[in-house]
Parts: structure tokens; sequence; C-alpha cells
């Protein structure tokens, strides 16, 4: 029987579905990549998988997908890894100097200026020359834990979304593109389920050991993928619309069909 390809992302936050997975009996069913989220998106839509862990930024550019599990990265309020950090306040930015792994973060910081904060900041790519200005550097994933103490000011980007939508965010969710059957289906879920209620077994990497990985996981991460979440999904692709960087729309639809 071939193999069902996998691609998740490489961050701690994803650690509770990939233990599921290790513990269930049907692991050997599936190949499992470990990628950077631009990675995941770009195996799914070359056909190097089967299924990804997919940001929701990259979800515009499908024209067809399925989300095949009722389980994701997301948050509802502070996310404490997806970040602009500064030495001087929000409102004294001038740049934002975008993160390179990706896509999604960058369009939410660029909604969250254009609809709540209105700096007009300017947004600049990771590797570009940037102006002498006060810069903000946006940081993703388990970097954010190193960066928590070398800038005076952070600005969370789930708990901005928060204030300006009151829904949670969606980061990223388990998409295909071609129907995955209702077995596979439930595979995973039920991985899923039972590696984030084992949080306390979870194998932690001793280099985050200064981390408190399981409050983080616990309490900064939500998985389980709702109505709630789903209406801030379609609200953040209707945003990115309206920013004009991509020409490509979609809309939410019930787990499993189409978009």
């Amino acid at each position: 029987m071939r193999k069902i390809g996998l691609a998740a992302v490489k961050y701690l936050n994803t650690l509770p579905m990939l233990h599921g997975l290790k513990h269930s009996p049907h692991s050997g069913r599936f190949d499992l990549h470990l990628e950077d989220p631009a990675e995941c998106a770009r195996m799914l839509l070359e056909g190097e998988v089967d299924i990804a862990l997919c940001p929701v930024g990259a979800l515009i550019d499908i024209a067809g997908y399925h989300i095949v599990s009722q389980y994701g990265i997301a948050c509802k309020g502070p996310v404490r890894t997806v970040s602009i950090y500064s030495d001087q306040p929000l409102e004294e930015l001038k740049v934002v100097r975008l993160y390179s792994e990706s896509r999604s973060s960058n369009l939410l910081a660029r909604i969250l200026d254009q609809k709540l904060w209105k700096l007009g900041l300017q947004f600049i790519g990771p590797d570009d020359d940037g102006p002498d200005l006060p810069t903000g550097h946006l940081v993703i994933g388990d970097a954010c834990f190193d960066r928590e103490t070398e800038f005076q000011h952070i600005t969370d980007l789930g708990d901005a979304w928060m204030k300006l939508t009151g829904l949670p965010f969606l980061f990223a969710c388990w998409v295909s593109i071609k129907p995955v059957d209702d077995d596979i289906r439930d595979i995973l879920d039920n991985a899923f389920s039972f590696g984030i209620a084992d949080l306390e077994n979870l194998d932690l990497p001793q280099s985050q050991i200064h981390v408190d990985l399981h409050h983080y996981l616990k309490h900064h991460i939500r998985y389980r993928i709702d109505a709630k979440t789903l209406d801030g999904m379609t609200k953040f692709i209707n945003y990115v619309g309206d920013l004009d960087v991509s020409s490509h729309n979609a809309t939410q639809t019930p787990f499993g069909q189409s978009v």
C-alpha cells in the first residue's frame, strides 16, 4: 500500500499533533516531512505530498482544496509566536521587516496596519536594505522565544487580530488538493485529538528548556477548528483581497468541501 505523504510545519506548536501521529496504530500509513510553512505549501501544490499543514495565506492561490481535519494551528488572542519586535513602541515605527517563512503572517501584519493600527507602515523583505528609520521585525515560530528578551517592545499579532475582529485567527490547517477518504480523515482526527490531550507526555526539546512550553501549547495555541475559527479564516481571506496583493479570493466551506 502506498504511503500517504504528509508535510507538517517544523515548529514546536505542531508537536502535539506529531505526538499523536507517532503513537497512532496507523502511523505506518504516512510518510511525514517536517518543513517550514512556505515549503509545506509548495510541496502540496507541486504534488510532492498528499496532505499538508498549509498556511492559510497560501490557500488564496489554490483553485480547489479540501480541509481534511478538524485540527490546525490557531489562536484566540495572544499567540506569543507571531509578533513584531522593536526597540520603539509600535506607534513610533515607520518600517516593518517581514519574515521569509510565512506568507500568512506577513499578510496579517499588512492587514492589521491597514485596518487597526493605520500607521502607514513600510513593509520590506527580510533581506532588503531598509531606510534608517524606526524598524520592527516580524518573527514567527520558535525563534520568538529568544527574541522576547532582545527587544523592549512586542506586538502580538494574534492579540491585535482579536482586537480588530473579535475572532480567532487560523494560521494553518490540514489541506489536500485531491479528495481524501473518510477513513484517513478519521485516523488524522483521532491521532491529533490524542496528541493534544496528552501534552504532559510530549517529548520536548532540551534547547527550549527555559520556556514553559506546556503553558504555551495549552494557553496560546488553539488546535480545534470550530465555526468561529472558520469565520476568522473567511474574514482574513476577504481582507487580503482589500490589500490588492493578490488577485485571488476564496470563501470558507465546511470540512471536506472544495473551495
